[in-house]
């Protein structure tokens, strides 16, 4: 494994590589990084779409403690703006699924000092698909935006507070969005995209600091992408998939907007399910992460009691493809072969 690590990171080429494995309840890690980049398993890194599954968990969660029925229309929570053009109503499960008929298109980057409330009455129409609601699964980061402002509002509590006291802190993990809450200076590295000039920093650049925000602006911690973990908490997030909730998902035959390579049969609650991937020789849980030059997943193999997540950074300037590269492949074939 010390090996593929090496060839993974000289390939592609990336700024950093890191594997984590857990098998049999024994853990294992791997990395290698660039000159002068110095990280071990307890440094922190951006998750990008790994975060949905503490979100999507926190939401199941703090509706299943406060006694509110996921099948309740999420414009009961949110308010109007919730309620689309042609009748659409969402409920809260179908945001945590993407089969809301909701969309990207509209935008999802949110000024931090807004109000989602307002920047909602001021998209209007812009969110909406088309697509009839619970029909079709289309993946959108704006549903998981959304879904925190649910989290807001059925705790009562800000949305990162909120996501540690149902998830992070009870099962131990660390894990922090935007840094809210987190130890100070923090052992971490950026996240870099390869340019003409070598390998530049895009996010996480020096010193970090957590925002200071209001509730009802949940998406100043980007709950669909901004988690900082390890591989540390990333294995302990993978050791959860277990038990992580799967009611109320959406299933591949429903109708799907599938992307590159088919990477949706299954979703619930941020957590892609594969009972039979073309990429893996065994059923799988987990998610898949691409943002700002980093690629990664954090995955459990449950029929061979494995748990594995990767992380892969710097991938080239304006790389926006998110078909699975070469080097992710390689890396799930080894971890495949190993659980057999």
């Amino acid at each position: 494994m010390d090996q593929l690590v090496r060839s993974v990171r000289q390939a592609g080429p990336f700024a950093f590589c890191g594997i984590a494995v857990r098998r049999g309840g024994q853990d294992a890690f791997y990395l290698d990084g660039m000159d002068g980049l110095a990280a071990g398993p307890d440094t922190f890194w951006r998750a990008a779409s790994i975060s949905k599954i503490l979100t999507g968990r926190a939401a199941w969660r703090v509706c299943r403690d406060a006694g509110v029925d996921v099948a309740t229309p999420a414009y009961e929570v949110l308010g109007p703006a919730l309620r689309g053009p042609k009748g659409q109503a969402p409920t809260i499960a179908d945001l945590a699924c993407h089969a809301s008929g909701i969309t990207d298109a509209g935008g999802y980057i949110i000024p931090p000092d807004q109000p989602l409330s307002d920047w909602l009455d001021q998209t209007g129409d812009a969110i909406w698909s088309g697509a009839a609601v619970g029909q079709q699964m289309e993946y959108a980061n704006l549903n998981y935006v959304l879904l925190a402002r649910v989290v807001e509002v059925v705790s009562d509590m800000r949305f990162d507070q909120a996501v540690a006291k149902s998830v992070t802190t009870s099962l131990n993990l660390q894990a922090y969005f935007n840094w809210a809450g987190a130890p100070v200076r923090p052992d971490h590295i950026a996240t870099y995209r390869l340019g003409d000039a070598g390998f530049e920093a895009q996010i996480d650049k020096g010193a970090v600091t957590a925002p200071d925000v209001p509730v009802g602006h949940p998406h100043a911690f980007a709950p669909q992408g901004g988690a900082r973990i390890t591989l540390t908490s990333a294995l302990e997030i993978a050791s959860t998939l277990a038990t992580h909730p799967q009611d109320h998902g959406w299933r591949d035959g429903q109708g799907a907007v599938l992307g590159p390579d088919g990477l949706f049969q299954s979703y619930a609650w941020g957590l892609q399910i594969y009972d039979d991937p073309a990429f893996y020789p065994h059923p799988l849980r987990g998610h898949f992460a691409k943002a700002y030059g980093m690629c990664g997943g954090v995955w459990s193999d449950p029929t061979r009691d494995v748990q594995f997540a990767y992380v892969l950074n710097g991938l080239p300037m304006n790389d926006e493809n998110d078909a699975l590269r070469p080097e992710e492949l390689a890396i799930f074939k080894t971890i495949g072969d190993l659980s057999n």
